[in-house]
């Protein structure tokens, strides 16, 4: 039976607010850690070895174990600044692209579909999907993937614009 205390999403949203993202380590060999049967909620910007990661997702999921995929996304990335300027990874700082006027709708239509791609992907797994955006209130965020009625396979958590695979953004 799920474990329910109160202070337990406070203790969660406390603990992933410590933690400091960054690098390239493969998270597909994790999963193979957590047992079978446990819940396994991967947090990521999925762009390291997410192929990889969703193949041994579906895996657990055809095998009875629950798999939740939350999406970090940085705010910058969904609403770039105005104007010219050197757009850089900030995991490997050797990749850099410019980033215009001219080329910001093509950007913004990219990063879109491949967004949408990767949600019907982890959907199509039968795993969660939530997308959140790194401005987002944590306790918030933790609500909505540990909430029941968000966490159905297939499902995502349903945020404030009615969108069920974001949370924490507002319309």
């Amino acid at each position: 039976a799920p474990r329910t205390r109160s202070g337990t999403v406070s203790d969660l949203a406390r603990a992933l607010h410590d933690v400091q993202p960054g690098g390239t380590h493969p998270l597909a060999p994790m999963l193979e850690r957590v047992p079978s049967r446990a819940r396994a909620v991967i947090v990521s910007d999925f762009l390291g070895d997410a192929e990889q990661l969703l193949a041994r997702s579906r895996e657990r999921v055809a095998s009875g174990g629950e798999v939740h995929a939350v999406h970090i996304v940085a705010r910058e990335e969904l609403e770039p600044v105005r104007g010219a300027r050197l757009a850089l990874d900030p995991e490997n700082r050797s990749l850099r692209r410019p980033l215009s006027s001219a080329t910001r709708e093509a950007y913004a239509e990219s990063f879109a579909r491949w967004r949408a791609e990767l949600a019907a992907g982890w959907r199509a797994a039968g795993a969660g999907y939530t997308m959140v955006v790194t401005d987002a209130p944590l306790d918030r965020v933790v609500r909505q993937v540990v909430s029941p009625r968000t966490t159905a396979p297939g499902q995502g958590a349903v945020a404030a614009g009615g969108d069920p695979s974001v949370a924490g953004v507002s319309s």
